[in-house]
């Protein structure tokens, strides 16, 4: 009965606070114009004292915005980078969601990913580039450290993902935690929690992405010891506008990689009703932090380096 009880104050906390609502679109603003202008003249400034030179260097994605894709994959985790024709994927979902992946890509004219990784070899992470792999080129497969000769729930599909990556000649690269890579003038940063005896979830890469003044947080499904762990270890290097919470949102959301982040807005990738689920919208909502559910529709988060600008689809 107290379960019971416990359950609807869960639900009617979420579903009563307003702050958790959005519009179809929202922008928003990140620092005040006082610190834009003051990072715009900064920019100014770096750019008059630049060599001539590097005007005809500069990397052709540079100015274009960092868009973040969280396809609505059902309760599971698929995320499209884009920046100008710079492409990568981030986790493929369960393989009954495949189609709608490869569907999406085919929407938005991309054929060939630069980029693809999956956080850790679940099943609903990896099942779906069984099938994604077939539909598109991939330039390099990134995977992280710690699951060699991993055999447990999801290795038969990583099997399958290695041998279509033979197949095409695509090389692998093992990610290691604190490793960093420039995407287009957006710089990835990879985040592990250093125990290879950890469970899967918590071993976990994360990726904490920064284009200008704009951050977002990928926490894949790192549950709370890794959360705390990685929390003390880096601290406000964490810090971001944008979360993707930890494990769909069926993992706490501690205290401790609240106060790193400090996030502005997270996204959800699970359905309504689950306990932990409604507690961690509740605690969002309370925190003063507002959330979508991709399962509600694709997120689409858009920064030209300054400010977001958050939608969701229909689908």
């Amino acid at each position: 009965m107290k379960r019971f009880v416990r359950m609807i104050c869960l639900l009617l906390a979420v579903l009563l606070l307003p702050c958790a609502a959005l519009g179809e679109e929202d922008v928003f603003l990140f620092g005040d114009s006082a610190e834009r202008e003051t990072a715009e003249a900064s920019a100014e400034t770096a750019a008059e004292e630049a060599p001539a030179a590097a005007e005809e260097t500069a990397a052709p994605n540079a100015d274009a915005p960092l868009e973040v894709h969280l396809i609505n994959v059902a309760s599971a985790d698929c995320i499209l980078l884009r920046k100008g024709e710079l492409t990568m994927m981030i986790d493929s979902g369960n393989y009954s969601e495949a189609d709608r992946i490869v569907d999406y890509l085919s929407e938005l004219g991309i054929s060939h990913l630069d980029y693809a990784m999956f956080t850790h070899p679940h099943g609903d992470h990896v099942q779906g580039y069984k099938m994604v792999l077939d539909a598109v080129d991939v330039g390099e497969f990134l995977e992280p450290a710690f699951f060699e000769g991993y055999d447990g729930e999801g290795s038969d599909y990583v099997a399958v993902i290695h041998e279509k990556l033979a197949a095409r000649g695509v090389p692998v690269k093992i990610l290691h935690h604190m490793d960093e890579m420039d995407f287009g003038g957006a710089t990835i940063r990879f985040y592990q929690w250093q125990n290879p005896d950890a469970r899967v979830n918590n071993r976990s890469m994360i990726e904490h992405i920064t284009f200008g003044s704009s951050a977002i947080l990928l926490a894949a499904d790192i549950e709370s010891h890794a959360q705390k762990a990685l929390a003390a270890e880096l601290g406000g290097a964490l810090r971001a506008d944008i979360l993707k919470m930890p494990h769909h949102g069926l993992a706490s959301y501690t205290r401790e990689l609240h106060a790193a982040v400090q996030p502005k807005f997270a996204t959800v990738s699970h359905t309504r009703g689950n306990e932990t689920v409604e507690g961690v919208l509740a605690t969002l909502t309370a925190r003063g932090v507002q959330w979508r559910l991709t399962v509600k529709g694709t997120i689409v988060c858009t920064s030209d380096g300054t400010e977001w600008r958050i939608r969701q689809e229909e689908k």
